[in-house]
């Protein structure tokens, strides 16, 4: 049931298809012209500046610094700044997503890439990267040694000044000799500050030592330095493209699945939260209400031919109503008098005067009762004649009921007066039932909807009621609503779809 539910209600939002499957293929065209060939360019950068620093300046005292990873220098933000403007094209996002940088497990070889629509943009911009890249790391360390170098050159020319003048000071605490052979012995204060001065002397000595070979090696190294970071190749224009284009045909199928997968999600999705009854096991399930036969599926053509009597044969759209009929029929001819109140949930739809004339016709006698005061559509599609001068056991004037052209068939108008100031009510109406049953073997009433007081004021004095479902068109809530008032009051209805 709900397999097939959902198949109807896919075939029924066809429309829906046709409108999904254009914008799928408009969504996959444009994909198709957005997406073209992708080039890649790449250059690598030898860097020599790891080693350089560990060997070629030994001394302790020379501490140059280089980075431990380069790809936050390599896109650095005034780099990438300077490519958008001379590409606007690229945005700083996609300019991220572009680049590429990677290097060894050693940390000695850098790699750079570029990839880009144009082939020439991505090697201009390679080269571009790699080239900002070693004329900032070069800058940088560069101005380190120049640092370092007027550092100990100055540190050298002070420590000069201070052993000089250090060396001054202790030739004059020293005593003079008067006599060559003579030694003369200092004071206990001259001894304690040249001692302090020799102290100072040899350590200035010492200092000068290592500040003079490390100037010295720095020196030597400025050459090698100049080689710390090296264009290994630089990146060429690419004639290959690294991902090549969609091709339309298979992105335009694509889309259309996509569509049509789509169309059967948002199918599935509005029938599971449709509020509207589906099929005929949601009304067992929710309702626990019996289905009469199969779906009441009259077209409006054999509806109209119905009505004026012509009998229609080789449908097979009636057979459910034909079968249904002679159901009804066979029953009253086994009780006596059949009482059948039409009625559904919110609208109902005018069956009743079909199942009048039909059973008419079979040779029972009929009487069809407009309790519909709103909607009283069976009467007037009928052609109505004469009243009946009949009177009941307790000769009360039956003259409301009127003949129509079938002679089996009579009808008993909504607005028909039982005497001359008291009209047909709903509540004069069940009084009446017994004098009626006693008349007619089957009696039709065509009443208002169940959500409707009327309606259920005329259930105790019938013998079968109907519900008229609309699959599509009722709602499950109002059929809860109505099974749970058929429940208080020991109703036992059954159901019957209509279109």
């Amino acid at each position: 049931m709900e397999l097939r539910a959902y198949v109807e209600g896919y075939v029924r939002l066809l429309w829906l298809l046709l409108l999904i499957i254009p914008c799928s293929l408009e969504a996959g065209w444009l994909y198709v012209q957005g997406e073209t060939a992708t080039y890649t360019a790449s250059t690598s950068i030898l860097l020599n500046a790891p080693i350089l620093v560990d060997t070629a300046v030994p001394s302790t005292i020379v501490k140059l610094s280089v980075p431990t990873s380069y790809a936050a220098q390599v896109t650095a933000p005034p780099v990438l700044t300077a490519i958008n403007k001379r590409y606007p094209r690229l945005s700083i996002a996609r300019l991220k997503m572009a680049i590429n940088v990677t290097s060894d497990s050693f940390n000695r070889i850098l790699l750079i890439r570029v990839t880009d629509s144009k082939p020439k943009a991505a090697a201009d911009i390679a080269n571009y990267l790699a080239l900002q890249f070693v004329a900032k790391q070069s800058a940088s360390l560069q101005h380190e040694l120049a640092y370092y170098q007027q550092w100990l050159q100055q540190e050298i020319t002070h420590l000069t000044s201070e052993i000089n003048a250090l060396n001054e000071e202790i030739q004059t605490l020293q005593p003079p000799q008067t006599k060559p052979a003579d030694h003369p012995v200092p004071s206990p204060q001259q001894r304690i500050i040249l001692n302090t001065d020799q102290y100072t002397v040899n350590n200035d000595i010492r200092s000068l030592y290592l500040y003079r070979q490390a100037l010295s090696d720095i020196q030597s190294a400025l050459p090698l330095f100049q080689k710390a970071y090296v264009i290994q190749h630089e990146a060429k224009v690419s004639d290959i493209p690294v991902v090549p284009p969609p091709a339309a045909s298979s992105v335009l199928a694509i889309a259309a699945a996509l569509g049509v997968l789509l169309h059967v999600v948002m199918v599935i999705v509005i029938d599971y939260f449709s509020p509207f009854l589906r099929h005929k096991g949601e009304v067992e399930r929710l309702a626990k209400i019996s289905i009469l036969n199969d779906t009441l599926n009259i077209s409006g053509f054999e509806y109209k031919h119905l009505l004026a009597g012509y009998p229609l044969r080789g449908s097979w759209r009636l057979d459910t109503f034909y079968s249904l009929c002679r159901s009804l029929g066979s029953r009253a001819l086994k009780e006596g008098n059949h009482t059948i109140l039409f009625t559904g949930l919110r609208q109902k739809r005018d069956y009743a005067a079909l199942f009048a004339i039909f059973l008419a016709r079979s040779g029972c006698r009929t009487l069809l009762i407009e309790a519909n005061r709103e909607h009283p559509a069976p009467g007037q599609l009928l052609q109505i004649m004469e009243a009946c001068n009949w009177r009941t056991d307790t000769g009360m004037p039956l003259s409301c009921i009127r003949r129509t052209s079938s002679p089996s068939l009579f009808v008993l108008p909504v607005n028909a007066l039982l005497t001359q100031n008291e009209p047909l009510t709903t509540v004069s109406l069940p009084a009446l039932l017994p004098e009626l049953q006693k008349l007619f073997q089957v009696i039709i009433i065509d009443g208002p909807s169940f959500d409707r007081a009327d309606a259920r004021l005329l259930v105790p004095g019938v013998h079968q009621t109907i519900f008229l479902l609309q699959k599509r068109r009722d709602r499950v809530k109002a059929l809860k609503v109505a099974a749970r008032q058929c429940q208080d009051v020991g109703l036992q209805v059954q159901c019957l779809w209509v279109p």
